[in-house]
């Protein structure tokens, strides 16, 4: 029961992670989470970032643990690839030298 509890939260926290980058990305205004909002320069560039990381999240915890089959094996570390560079585009996207205060 835990098992599908825990699935049911990572797939809302993904979808709406995904909402609040295609959102960005679409219409290029600053619609991030509350902790981003001061420090988000080119919200496009970070939107598809977050979407990048959303789809190497979701390939981490719903496609890679389906099986042990060799195309399978290939997923997990593009699905990595996936995250990493869904971070490094959040990051390119962000103001550059802003300090949080």
């Amino acid at each position: 029961m835990f098992h599908l509890i825990s699935q049911i939260v990572f797939a809302l926290i993904v979808v709406l992670y995904g909402v609040i980058g295609g959102t960005a990305l679409i219409t290029g205004r600053v619609l991030v989470p509350v902790w981003q909002r001061g420090y988000v320069l080119r919200p496009r560039l970070w939107g598809s970032g977050a979407l990048a990381f959303v789809a190497g999240m979701a390939l981490f915890r719903f496609v890679v643990p389906g099986g042990g089959t060799t195309i399978l094996e290939l997923v997990a570390p593009c699905g990595f690839v996936l995250m990493v560079a869904g971070v490094v585009l959040q990051i390119l996207g962000r103001h550059p030298g802003r300090v949080r205060v």
